[in-house]
């Protein structure tokens, strides 16, 4: 009898912590997600929310930017985000880090030059405060 019962919390520990990990998943995934709506429509202020102050991000060209100047240069028009049709997510969480991969068509213009691509990307993302933040981006193009 004790034995089943051990058995029975055990796994009712073991769902519950696998709901929550599903939770947290679905949050980050939505999340990075949103971070693309944010950047397509405007929405500033929920980018600059979720980018860490210590993000980096490096685009498919290697451009690597600062938190500061991925919001200044999408404020002024230098990039502009037309389209992104995320084809494929998936995250993995350890701890208070979450990565995210995935795999999407990119489009939009930089410095006036329009482009469409074809691209895989890395994001890191960092739980502080109950809250998770966009800390590392990495795209890449799909070679066909």
């Amino acid at each position: 009898m004790k034995l089943r019962l051990a058995g029975f919390f055990f796994t009712l520990f073991s769902i519950s912590g696998f709901s929550q990990s599903v939770n947290e998943e679905s949050k980050v995934l939505n999340l990075s997600a949103s971070k693309f709506s944010w950047m397509i429509n405007h929405n500033y202020d929920s980018l600059d929310f979720i980018l860490h102050d210590h993000v980096t991000y490096v685009h498919s060209n290697g451009w690597s930017q600062t938190k500061k100047e991925v919001i200044e240069d999408l404020r002024s028009g230098k990039l502009v985000m037309k389209a992104v049709v995320v084809q494929s997510s998936a995250v993995r969480i350890f701890n208070q880090t979450a990565i995210v991969n995935g795999q999407g068509k990119f489009t939009g213009v930089i410095n006036g030059v329009a482009f469409s691509s074809d691209l895989v990307y890395s994001e890191g993302y960092i739980k502080e405060n109950g809250m998770w933040f966009l800390v590392s981006r990495l795209a890449t193009k799909v070679i066909k």
